[in-house]
């Protein structure tokens, strides 16, 4: 055991790093005669670095010994830091457990985390959360007002109920002054579900963690309150009609070109607003004729990949040739890539009389891609990047990317013909 004598001196003149390129502690040297002095009281120095920091250990009643660490010998002189460690040997000696008194401390901190400190640690254990997921979270999270900045341990039934119920409000007058961007189709019903879920979603996670560091008991949720209040809502049916869709894709085409290429893609592929609007060149191989997206931008967290029909490639080839950024849809914000999809539907909108959102789509896609002849369902679910794990069926039935390559265009074919665009005849692309 390395001793040294307690002075300045001897303190600043221990090597840092140690030269044997491990940690290294010198413990009080004790006078050989006279009573003991700074006993249990080290300095821990770095194998690596030039770090010093003041240590103390005693064994507790049991016989086990326990270390804990003071502070840096550069913040501490060695009077402070005799004075910090006879309190802590003592506790040592009187049966106080550091390593318990810590994990005590960890777990009174947890218990009385707020919610918004709740969330980031949510996400922070859910890495394979898509980042629209991220923002659906901290959306609804901002929506529950003054109930994210409270512990949260501490709401009870009748504060969620009145947050709820004051969601609901709030978008209703936000709808009547004309400052929501969906029109009638925003009610605040879907709006206070989700935030008021979000957060039954949080409570049961915090508590399961609280319970599992040996926390107290969680208390009941007080979303479970809510049960005979949550407003039913009903899926959304809402499509571009198939005998419409000449109108429609005729309106696409007359847009800017970046505004008329989201329109194409989304028609054509059927992905998210958010996968189509962030789109990297390199998710883009042309020369596979395939998409790849990473799980970090899927919602469902895993890797996409999207075989291109040629509709799709050919607007992909010409949009290659205007650039060489990271993005195939460059736009100034923060983002670095546009955010248009809305506006340019926005834009058909007021054309054509036809309301659609980025989703609805992708429903569309969907709906035709069900009505193509000889397409199986497991093709569909592929296409539009659901997940098939549920089903039992798919784990029997095998769809390789060659396969998957000729439904995608057998799908294209069909949305052409209800778009009215014309096949032309013997014409062979190249590559």
């Amino acid at each position: 055991m390395a001793t040294a004598r307690m002075t300045k001196a001897d303190v600043d003149g221990l090597a840092a790093p140690d030269p044997s390129g491990k940690q290294q502690i010198y413990w009080a040297e004790q006078p050989k005669n006279g009573p003991p002095k700074h006993q249990g009281l080290g300095v821990l120095v770095s194998g690596t670095t030039g770090a010093k920091s003041w240590v103390a250990q005693a064994k507790l009643p049991n016989g086990t010994a326990r270390r804990v660490t003071i502070g840096p010998v550069h913040v501490f002189s060695i009077e402070k830091a005799w004075d910090a460690a006879k309190t802590k040997l003592a506790d040592i000696y009187n049966g106080v457990d550091p390593r318990e008194e810590k994990r005590r401390l960890q777990r009174e901190a947890r218990s009385n985390e707020t919610t918004s400190k709740v969330l980031e640690e949510f996400l922070t254990a859910h890495p394979r959360l898509s980042q629209q997921t991220h923002r659906l979270y901290r959306w609804a999270v901002e929506r529950l007002g003054p109930l994210a900045d409270v512990k949260m341990r501490t709401i009870t039934a009748k504060q969620a109920k009145d947050q709820f119920e004051q969601v609901s409000a709030e978008i209703r007058a936000k709808r009547a002054a004309g400052e929501t961007k969906g029109g009638v189709n925003v009610t605040g019903r879907t709006s206070a579900n989700i935030a008021l879920g979000v957060l039954g979603s949080l409570w049961n996670w915090q508590g399961t963690q609280v319970e599992l560091d040996g926390g107290e008991p969680w208390p009941r949720n007080p979303t479970l309150a809510l049960k005979e209040l949550w407003h039913p809502t009903e899926r959304r049916k809402r499509l571009v009609e198939f005998d419409r869709l000449p109108e429609f894709y005729a309106a696409a085409k007359k847009l800017g070109e970046i505004r008329s290429d989201l329109v194409v893609l989304g028609i054509f592929t059927g992905m998210r607003a958010s996968n189509i609007e962030g789109l990297r060149w390199d998710e883009v191989h042309l020369s596979e004729k395939m998409i790849r997206v990473p799980g970090k931008r899927m919602k469902n967290g895993r890797d996409f990949n999207l075989p291109m029909n040629d509709i799709v490639r050919d607007l992909l080839v010409a949009r290659r040739t205007m650039g060489r950024g990271d993005f195939v849809f460059p736009g100034n914000g923060r983002e670095r890539h546009t955010r248009s999809f809305n506006h340019a539907l926005k834009k058909i909108a007021a054309d054509t009389g036809i309301v659609v959102s980025p989703h609805d789509l992708r429903r569309g896609y969907a709906s035709i891609a069900n009505a193509t002849p000889n397409l199986p369902y497991l093709a569909i679910k592929m296409l539009l990047a659901h997940s098939t794990s549920g089903d039992v069926t798919s784990s029997y039935i095998g769809i390789s990317q060659t396969q998957l390559a000729g439904y995608a265009q057998l799908v294209a074919d069909e949305i052409k013909r209800h778009c009215g665009i014309e096949q032309v005849e013997g014409v062979v692309k190249m590559g």
